[in-house]
């Protein structure tokens, strides 16, 4: 094991040394290979999300490829990539993950009145499940097709079809009881918006999602919902130095087995820009979600950002959030009702080395209060990661 990290950790370090080496692009059939090589190796005090879990520190090493098109009428993306993941001490949760997406993108510089994407993933993803106190891992599917219309100069629509699918895995080793509670959900929602343009900067507009989601499990048919959504619109420059991009609204959730629930709806950002140098952010969230435990929660959660230049090649930024979730139903281990709060808070540093070498540093805290006593944990990690196109 000791060998095994020994490498891992020597591979993150070549990301750097290979900093002076120019990037190579490959060119095949109208377009670009470009290579890229991601590591990181972090130290946390609770590597598994949970009340007393063990510190550990976690090495990642990343080699992908993307092929991109240029200089066509559409744009065509594929990306893949390959993580090799290594626990000090857990070993148990050692594995390998991969991540492999694609997408195109219609008209490329082209004036036509409509304009289209379409895009699909898989990845395999292993990391600690404040759900279970665990680390966990998934496939996850994913495939959404997103269109406008141009009706006018000052009004158009847009519509999508969004599909997520999360298939857990027990295949890790990690001998926890809770995976046998674990279920397959699926998400299908329908968002179909019109716009108005106010201005060059800025334009309002409207909105309705139709939203289906769905757990696996025979005992969980009573957690199937339908969910619609309303809500208004607004994207673009909203004051001087002041960009959004938001969405407020409410919605309705109808249980399959009978009943339903209402929430705010809300997603989006604010941006604002300070200085030259600095930038302030702003994100808010208001939404249902199904989780892989059965359990259906209302989330609420806030976020603020700050990002100023030191220098030319050097960047810092804080982060501070809240997050509030309200379990609709009873813990899947414990049978009891749960409401979590998690604080967190972050800092971190990131440079560029020699034009193409991405250096960072982040330093993360997380404070989680809970109804449920076994889900009160807290966690500092530390993280150092190196990119390096090739």
């Amino acid at each position: 094991m000791q060998h095994t990290l020994r490498r891992l950790f020597s591979a993150l370090t070549c990301v750097a040394l290979f900093a002076h080496s120019a990037t190579a692009e490959l060119k095949v059939a109208g377009g670009y290979l470009i290579g890229q090589l991601d590591g990181s190796t972090e130290y946390t005090t609770n590597a598994e999300a949970r009340k007393d879990g063990d510190s550990d520190f976690i090495a990642r090493l990343t080699p992908s490829v993307t092929y991109q098109t240029v200089g066509a009428t559409s744009n065509i993306q594929v990306k893949a990539g390959y993580t090799f993941l290594r626990y000090a001490k857990l070993d148990e949760y050692d594995g390998e993950d991969y991540d492999i997406s694609a997408s195109l993108s219609y008209p490329n510089g082209l004036e036509l009145p409509y304009s289209y994407t379409v895009s699909a993933g898989v990845n395999e993803r292993t990391q600690a499940d404040a759900e279970y106190g665990s680390v966990t891992r998934n496939r996850n599917y994913s495939a959404s097709s997103n269109g406008t219309y141009k009706l006018s100069n000052l009004y158009w629509l847009a519509a999508g079809l969004d599909y997520s699918e999360t298939d857990p895995l027990d295949d890790n080793g990690n001998g926890n009881d809770s995976y046998a509670t674990r279920e397959t959900t699926t998400t299908v929602s329908i968002p179909v918006t019109i716009n108005y343009r106010y201005s060059e900067l800025l334009s309002y507009g409207g909105g309705y999602q139709f939203r289906k989601q769905e757990s696996s499990g025979s005992s969980s048919t009573d957690q199937n919902s339908t969910d619609h959504a309303v809500f208004g619109l607004v994207n673009g420059q909203i004051f001087p130095l002041v960009d959004a991009s938001i969405r407020l609204g409410a919605q309705l959730r109808e249980f399959e087995s009978g009943g339903n629930t209402t929430s705010p709806y809300a997603s989006g950002d604010v941006t604002w820009q300070a200085t030259s140098l600095t930038t302030v952010g702003f994100s808010i969230s208001a939404d249902y979600s199904s989780t892989t435990a059965n359990q259906v929660d209302p989330t609420y959660s806030f976020q603020t950002s700050l990002s100023h230049q030191l220098q030319s090649n050097l960047t810092a930024n804080l982060s501070t959030g809240i997050r509030l979730s309200e379990y609709s139903n009873q813990d899947a281990n414990s049978g009891e009702s749960r409401e979590n709060t998690e604080w967190q808070i972050g800092a971190g540093l990131g440079t560029t080395l020699y034009k193409h070498t991405n250096l960072s540093l982040a330093l993360n805290y997380t404070d989680t209060t809970s109804t449920l006593a076994e889900s009160e944990y807290d966690e500092l990690s530390i993280q150092i990661s190196a990119s390096r196109p090739f």
